[in-house]
């Protein structure tokens, strides 16, 4: 199966390309000034914060569960998917695994002896419910209140 990332169409990849700062200009810019890394991504996160609906391409996604397999690395961050109220996502056929062992094997394939491992796998099933303060139900307090997916034919 091949890697989602790998296979993302170019529309997808451009504008992720377009929107991320290079890393040698992060990395030269971080040396002089410590915090300017955290400020040139800044702009990103406040956009994010104000975004009500987050587009993504996960990895894989989960037929059992409806699960969303998100693998979190260079150009690929966690606010998109987990800071707006609403997020869309759009996979191929391919990248549907019935189980998520499937996913993880999937995963540990494409990273033998988990070289480069991503910063964070996130699992997204939609809203999450909470009853922590005095066993009153809330829904969609960590992450999208809502959750969209579109299966596109590989």
């Amino acid at each position: 199966m091949p890697s989602a990332s790998a296979a993302q169409p170019a529309a997808l990849a451009d504008t992720a390309s377009s929107r991320a700062a290079s890393p040698d200009t992060i990395s030269t810019t971080a040396a002089a000034d410590p915090d300017s890394r955290w400020r040139g991504r800044s702009a990103l996160l406040q956009a994010a914060e104000r975004c009500r609906m987050g587009i993504v391409w996960p990895d894989y996604a989960l037929a059992n569960t409806g699960t969303l397999v998100l693998q979190a690395h260079g150009g690929r961050g966690r606010s998109v998917s987990l800071l707006p109220d609403t997020l869309f996502a759009v996979f191929r056929a391919d990248q549907l695994v019935t189980r998520m062992g499937e996913a993880f094997a999937h995963i540990r394939e494409e990273r033998p002896g988990m070289a480069d491992i991503p910063s964070s796998i996130n699992l997204i099933t939609g809203p999450s419910r909470s009853a922590d303060i005095e066993n009153d139900l809330t829904i969609g307090i960590h992450g999208p209140g809502k959750v969209y997916a579109v299966i596109v034919q590989s």
